[in-house]
């Protein structure tokens, strides 16, 4: 699956100060009624706040947001709330795996200086005492 706006759950259409998630038929066609504003829950872009961007709503929902994003997956009737806590919930989750990596490097870094240090002091002691 693509990361980008159009098959994340937080691409949002905005009628009177209310959110509303773009249903799948707007979500392919790429636009939405006039009547609403179309936004990123998280804050990441916004036509309302600048109209601009309603001429490159394609180019914004099509855009990769791998890693530089609050992406989560659309999920058909979930709320936004619930929307934030899972997303939030991957994003440390996320961390902790590249923190796990990070440790298993350091063991094993560890792991090979023990080793090397037992061989050095094995010849070592072989080289003094011929």
């Amino acid at each position: 699956m693509k990361k980008n706006c159009r098959s994340c759950h937080f691409l949002t259409k905005t009628h009177e100060q209310r959110p509303f998630s773009w249903n799948e038929n707007e979500r392919e066609g790429g636009t939405i009624k006039n009547s609403y504003a179309a936004s990123c829950y998280m804050g990441v872009w916004d036509t309302g706040i600048d109209p601009a961007l309603d001429k490159k709503l394609d180019e914004i929902i099509n855009e990769n947001r791998e890693d530089s994003c609050f992406f989560i997956e659309n999920r058909l009737g979930m709320n936004f709330k619930a929307a934030k806590i899972l997303q939030k919930r991957k994003a440390a989750n996320a961390q902790l795996k590249k923190s796990y990596r990070y440790t298993q490097w350091g063991l094993w870094i560890a792991v090979l200086a023990l080793v090397s240090n037992v061989i050095i002091n094995i010849i070592k002691t072989f080289s003094n005492n011929e």
